[in-house]
């Protein structure tokens, strides 16, 4: 059974939570706890999961110039489009309709996908190992009939679609838009579930236009992530190991 995935920053509160009630009491009352998420670096925290929590809320909301109240309103910074990135050259070509991704790609369309795995990350680095349901999840395939880059990706990101082409399968695995990914504990991503595949690649874009994904906002209860990599999972999959 797959748990629902909740807000972010719930999320990220419940843990810290967690994990100081098993250490220190470091606050006294809610307003500070509320103060470390407006201006974390007043107060000195031990080296912790939940300080780790603290940082890396700050780290986002700084990078994507969003507010902690904008988070908590799941108003992510959704584009509306595709972003198809080939790790050689780490250039983004961005479409915001499938048609003209189906024509970049138009001369490996007839690709077949023989194996396709869902993978999981931290959304906080440094969880322990089992960290539940707080992971980001995308999905990696493989059309070995491509030797000069047989190794994908496909995620949902809050702010677009991402789609990853590698000759090495650590680069779409470890790595998404030339920065690594973050880890947990125990190293980088860990499979969900694996199968077998049979799909044609341009099958998948024609999925892709189809199901009308590119125009459906991020949101983090019910088109998230895991959402995503579900739905692309259970479509590339031969029936076997749908998750």
């Amino acid at each position: 059974m797959m748990y629902k995935p909740i807000p972010a920053v719930i999320l990220l509160l419940s843990f810290a939570f967690i994990r100081l009630s098993h250490s220190t009491n470091i606050f006294s009352t809610t307003t500070d706890i509320a103060q470390i998420f407006t201006n974390p670096s007043h107060l000195s925290l031990p080296t912790s999961p939940a300080h780790q929590a603290v940082h890396h809320v700050s780290k986002l909301c700084k990078k994507e110039q969003k507010s902690i109240e904008t988070l908590r309103l799941l108003e992510p910074c959704w584009k509306g489009e595709i972003c198809y990135l080939n790790t050689q050259n780490n250039k983004c070509i961005k479409a915001r309709v499938v048609d003209k991704l189906k024509d970049q790609l138009d001369h490996v369309g007839d690709l077949v996908i023989t194996q396709t795995a869902i993978y999981k990350i931290p959304l906080i680095e440094s969880l322990p190992s089992d960290y539940g349901f707080l992971y980001h999840a995308f999905v990696v395939f493989h059309t070995p009939d491509s030797p000069a880059a047989p190794w994908w990706s496909i995620e949902k990101t809050i702010r677009s679609l991402v789609i990853q082409r590698s000759f090495n399968k650590d680069e779409v695995l470890d790595f998404r838009d030339g920065e690594k990914r973050w880890e947990s504990l125990k190293g980088l991503p860990r499979v969900v579930v694996e199968d077998k595949s049979r799909m044609l690649l341009s099958e998948l874009l024609q999925f892709l236009h189809d199901s009308g994904e590119i125009n459906h906002d991020y949101h983090g209860i019910n088109a998230n992530c895991q959402d995503f990599a579900k739905m692309i999972f259970n479509k590339l999959a031969t029936g076997i190991s749908a998750w």
